[in-house]
């Protein structure tokens, strides 16, 4: 496994601070507005970041939430805030406001964007998120002694995810928690690379998304109208992405679609330089590579992606780990793995049968527990071991696999235990199968609920689509053991809901 030589920095402040000092002309940040592109520089950045520390006295560890979609005014009230010390809980907009409201109790200023200006609920100290950049120019930067000194224990992030007991948990990280997890990534992957955030900051997966080019001192396009994705991608050219599934599968479409117009058959066709490069062209000819985390993969993509040139890493983390736990590298990857335990982090596979039990993670990246909730973090705790919920396992050579979550574990009336999940991963490497959820019948068979991809409807072999598919899995069940083999299928014609980072959400 490569190691790439990275600073190791402790707090926000120190990692702001180095990269204004050896960065200061790089571009940092690159958005558009309605005036065009506009380009912000390290230097730039952190100077603005002064001017809102001052303007807002965030020097007096302020508890600061964030509700909006990604953009530079959000990035620099929230480094600002972390510059300074102060606590940052960035929080779902995509909740009522009412709810908003109460996840933000006790915060001494809540941002928000436009569309959150014409409720009715009284909000003293709620302020527009374009406020943060208004009063760059007027105000003086505030001066180093003024602020506290930069604690690595202090607290950094209130994240509130559903965690492992529940929702609404406030997932509490530190300054050290979060840098820590930056550091890792960097040490094992070669992240210096200009990217596009693409993941929602309301996520510890964006926050790490953005944090890890920003740490290499890169350039981050801050995508914030999500229409306008393939269109930024060819101008922006990125170099990687950092992604969930979701947008994997988008990236697929575009690329089936190019390769189709190229008369390309498929992945196992013996594809020229050229080929290659007019059908990356239809996203960016830049692109190297794609991280993928946050949820489940179809491993199907990796052989279309790199058959084009295009690295496609698999990772897991979960939010109390801020994030990553474990990630595939070019030098070090195994199909179906998650890749490798990056460093400051141990795992441990607890209560195993046959070597798959539940993970249980250690380290200077998990949390210090969940907010104002003693009964919750009992239950995650262990002995010092922090439980993740999901079920996995370790190969001979120390490479994750992660199987599911535990509380979606089908246990059968024989004793046998089902991941349901494996399953749903095997039924999605189905040429015909968009979509799925397994479950059991009351515990006596296997039921998948299926969305199929209807898009092959256009393919001159397929007459019906329901009848192939229930012959793939037919043949599919042919090499399973008899108690994980799928007797019923239903079908549905539209897609799952989903999440706000692409998962699909189960009942």
């Amino acid at each position: 496994m490569n190691v790439y030589t990275y600073p190791e920095f402790h707090t926000f402040r120190e990692l702001i601070d180095f990269q204004a000092s050896i960065s200061a002309d790089k571009t940092a940040f690159m958005f558009e507005t309605e005036h065009g592109y506009v380009e912000k520089t390290y230097c730039d950045f952190k100077s603005e970041i002064e001017s809102v520390i001052e303007y807002y006295q965030f020097k007096n560890r302020k508890k600061v939430a964030f509700i909006g979609s990604n953009s530079y005014e959000y990035i620099l009230g929230m480094y600002a805030v972390l510059y300074a010390g102060g606590i940052v809980v960035p929080i779902n907009p995509e909740q009522s406001v009412e709810k908003l409201v109460d996840l933000s109790k006790g915060c001494d200023f809540v941002f928000h964007e436009e569309r959150f200006c014409g409720s009715d609920v009284k909000r003293q100290n709620w302020i527009h998120l374009n406020l943060v950049s208004g009063i760059i120019e007027a105000k003086k930067c505030v001066q180093k002694e003024k602020l506290a000194k930069s604690n690595p224990d202090d607290l950094a992030f209130i994240i509130y995810t559903s965690g492992t007991c529940g929702e609404n948990k406030g997932v509490m990280l530190s300054q050290k928690n979060v840098c820590r997890n930056f550091y890792a990534a960097c040490r094992i992957l070669d992240l210096k690379k200009r990217s596009i955030l693409l993941l929602p900051l309301h996520h510890m997966y964006g926050i790490l998304s953005m944090g890890v080019v920003f740490s290499n001192g890169e350039t981050t396009f801050i995508l914030s109208d999500k229409k306008k994705l393939f269109q930024n991608m060819k101008f922006f050219q990125p170099k990687q992405l950092i992604v969930v599934p979701l947008y994997v599968e988008s990236f697929a479409k575009i690329l089936q679609a190019a390769m189709k117009r190229s008369k390309v058959e498929g992945v196992k066709t013996i594809i020229s330089k050229e080929e290659k490069r007019k059908i990356k062209a239809a996203l960016a000819e830049s692109l190297e590579n794609i991280i993928c985390g946050g949820a489940p993969l179809n491993y199907a993509y990796i052989e279309l992606f790199e058959a084009l040139g295009i690295e496609l890493l698999n990772g897991y983390g979960i939010t109390e780990c801020s994030p990553l736990i474990a990630v595939n590298t070019p030098e070090t990857k195994q199909k179906y793995s998650v890749g490798k335990v990056v460093e400051y982090c141990s795992v441990h596979i607890s209560n195993s049968i046959n070597g798959i039990g539940e993970v249980y993670v250690k380290g200077d990246n998990v949390m210090r527990g969940y907010y104002e909730d003693e009964q919750s973090n009992k239950i995650a705790f262990d002995d010092g071991w922090f439980k993740t919920g999901d079920i996995g396992y370790f190969d001979e050579q120390g490479f994750l696999f992660i199987c599911g979550r535990k509380k979606n574990l089908i246990i059968c009336s024989n004793g046998e235990n089902i991941c349901p999940e494996e399953l749903e991963s095997k039924l999605c490497e189905l040429p015909s199968i968009k979509e799925t959820i397994v479950s059991s019948n009351n515990d006596q068979y296997l039921k998948a609920e299926i969305y199929p991809d209807y898009s092959r409807l256009s393919e001159k072999d397929i007459v019906d689509l329901h009848s192939a598919i229930l012959e793939d899995v037919r043949q599919m069940n042919l090499q399973l053991p008899k108690y994980k083999r799928v007797e019923q299928i239903v079908f549905r014609d539209t897609p799952f809901p989903r999440g706000s980072t692409g998962k699909i959400l189960r009942k």
